[in-house]
C-alpha cells in the first residue's frame, strides 16, 4: 500500500527529492492552514492522507517555508499549490 505525493504549483509537479520530511512539511502546512492544535493530534489530516481517490487534496491560502535541518533544503508552499498524498492499493 504505497503512498504516493505531489504538490503541484501552476498545473505542474514540483520537482522534488521525496523523503520523509517532505510529507512532514505537507502535512505541517494543512495542520497550520486548519489551525490545528498540535498537543490534540486527532485532526482531519488522517483522513486527507488516507483516500485512494487520486484527485483529492489540500489547496493552500497562506506561504509555508520550511527548512530540512539534515541537509538545508528549503521547501516554500505558495498559496494556490495542491498537496496531494493518496495510497496505491
Amino acid at each position: 500500500m504505497p503512498l504516493t505525493a505531489k504538490i503541484t504549483r501552476n498545473e505542474e509537479a514540483l520537482p522534488l527529492r521525496w523523503g520523509f520530511w517532505h510529507l512532514m512539511v505537507m502535512t505541517e502546512a494543512v495542520r497550520e492552514e486548519l489551525e490545528v492544535d498540535k498537543e490534540h493530534p486527532d485532526y482531519p489530516l488522517l483522513n486527507l492522507w488516507s483516500r485512494r481517490d487520486t484527485q483529492s487534496g489540500f489547496t493552500l491560502t497562506k506561504e509555508h517555508s520550511y527548512r530540512d535541518e539534515s541537509d538545508g533544503e528549503v521547501l516554500t508552499l505558495l498559496p494556490g499549490d495542491f498537496l496531494h498524498v493518496w495510497r496505491e492499493f
